[in-house]
């Protein structure tokens, strides 16, 4: 082998070390975040046992969209598998938010961008060939997951109520997840037995003291005695946003600083 060959073979032998430990890497600080999030309840443990048992529809009611995305995001790349979001403005989106085609026979005749979605899903996956399975394999990926938002005043429409029993009937590794505050309340009564439906809990203890963590670590420039302030205080700052979503607990803290340079409210 010639001293040019060596030192290709050696680079490539470097990039592919490099981006196996980026990888895990990411996993890594990925599994953290998910071991911190939704720990109240077994919010996380129906979510993963629906997708392990390849249901292929479940519901989650959240008004906390942002949140339950930075999770997904995040138990995606975990669990090794693509993340496709998907909104009635923005349409379809994978989790680098590269736009997705969805344009074909099946969805022209469709009478909604909701029906749409819903036939593209079901026609990828009605008869998954063995080649894309064993491609998945290849690639490291384990299925998809798709998030649909926006659906709650579809759920008893006739064409969306068959497109979602036909995709109810998808045997494969892909599961969907419909998201908005109440859905219960959309849903055709026949439809419930057939979709699982998980209410997502508010934050527990750690994810609040990561958020305290996080957004002390961004003002720290500015407030070199912030961190010193969470040590001392950290149980008072925890009791302030007690009960309160992620956003509410952020605009808080950030109107304190603002106001207080504190994360506490003067008295």
């Amino acid at each position: 082998m010639t001293k040019k060959k060596e030192i290709k073979k050696s680079k490539s032998k470097k990039d592919t070390t490099s981006r196996t430990d980026l990888l895990k890497m990411s996993q890594d600080f990925s599994k953290n975040i998910t071991d911190i999030m939704y720990e109240v309840g077994s919010f996380k443990r129906d979510i993963l046992s629906s997708i392990k048992s390849r249901i292929p529809i479940v519901a989650v009611e959240t008004i906390e969209e942002k949140r339950f995305k930075c999770y997904m995001d995040h138990f995606s790349r975990v669990k090794r598998m693509k993340l496709h979001l998907w909104d009635m403005i923005t349409g379809l989106k994978d989790c680098n938010y590269k736009k997705i085609d969805i344009d074909n026979d099946s969805t022209r005749a469709c009478a909604s961008e909701h029906e749409r979605i819903l036939a593209y899903i079901y026609n990828k996956y009605e008869n998954v060939p063995r080649s894309q399975a064993e491609r998945y394999r290849e690639e490291g990926y384990r299925g998809d997951l798709y998030i649909l938002f926006d659906f709650q005043h579809m759920m008893r429409e006739p064409r969306i109520i068959r497109r979602l029993k036909m995709a109810s009937e998808i045997n494969s590794h892909e599961t969907t997840i419909l998201v908005d505050p109440n859905i219960t309340c959309g849903i055709w009564p026949n439809m419930v037995s057939m979709i699982p439906v998980f209410k997502a809990p508010k934050p527990g203890l750690e994810e609040y003291k990561h958020v305290i963590q996080d957004m002390a670590r961004g003002v720290e420039n500015r407030l070199p005695d912030i961190q010193k302030e969470v040590d001392k205080h950290e149980k008072n700052i925890l009791k302030s946003i007690e009960g309160k979503t992620v956003e509410e607990a952020q605009f808080y803290l950030a109107k304190n600083i603002v106001n207080n340079f504190s994360f506490l409210e003067k008295k």
